[in-house]
C-alpha cells in the first residue's frame, strides 16, 4: 500500500575497497494476484566449520506442524551459501525425524558456485502437509582457512540457507 516501505537487503564485499552502490530494483505492481506468496527462509545457522577440512557437512531438520497450516504449496527454491559452499540438499520427510527415507528432494546443488544465485521454479508446485518436515544439508570445503568459520552476512563467513516460494492452496494469506 502507499506509504509502506520496501527493504532490499544487499550483502557487500568490501575486500576490494569501497565502491559506489549501483544496486537497482525493477518492480511491477499489480492490482491483484492469483495467490498471495511468501519467500520464506529455511536456515541452518548453528554451525562452526573447522579449518582445513575438505568436506564438512552440517544439517538441520524442521517440523512443519508448528506453522498452523494444514497444507502449503512450494513453487520453487532459492539456495544460498558463500565461498566455501560445495553442495546443498533440501528434502522433505513424511514425519519429523529421519526414520523414513526422504519423500522428495525440494532442491539440490551438486557443485555450488557463489556467482550462481537464482530462484528455481518447479513445473508444478509440491504440496507439503503439517505432518511433513524439511531437512537442509550443506557441505563446505575449508581447506584454505586457518580459523573456524561460522554463520554470518560477510562473504568470508558462511551460510546454509534456502528460501522457499510458498502459497496456500486456497490463495489466502500465509501466517509467516
Amino acid at each position: 500500500p502507499a506509504g509502506h516501505r520496501l527493504v532490499m537487503q544487499v550483502h557487500y564485499n568490501l575486500l576490494g575497497g569501497v565502491k559506489p552502490d549501483q544496486s537497482s530494483l525493477l518492480l511491477a505492481v499489480e492490482d491483484s494476484v492469483e495467490k498471495e506468496a511468501v519467500l520464506a527462509p529455511v536456515t541452518n545457522d548453528d554451525f562452526e566449520l573447522p579449518p582445513g577440512v575438505e568436506s564438512y557437512e552440517t544439517s538441520a531438520t524442521f517440523p512443519l506442524l508448528g506453522l498452523g497450516i494444514p497444507e502449503i504449496e512450494v513453487h520453487g527454491v532459492f539456495p544460498h551459501m558463500h565461498l566455501l559452499g560445495r553442495t546443498l540438499k533440501y528434502e522433505f520427510f513424511r514425519t519429523f525425524g529421519e526414520e523414513d527415507p526422504p519423500m522428495q528432494c525440494l532442491g539440490r546443488v551438486n557443485n555450488w558456485d557463489f556467482e550462481w544465485q537464482a530462484t528455481n521454479f518447479y513445473a508444478q508446485p509440491l504440496i507439503l502437509t503439517a505432518e511433513h518436515s524439511v531437512k537442509l544439508t550443506c557441505t563446505f570445503n575449508t581447506m584454505a582457512r586457518t580459523e573456524p568459520v561460522t554463520w554470518g552476512d560477510g562473504t568470508q563467513d558462511e551460510m546454509c540457507l534456502v528460501f522457499s516460494y510458498l502459497t496456500l492452496p486456497d490463495g489466502g494469506p500465509l501466517p509467516l
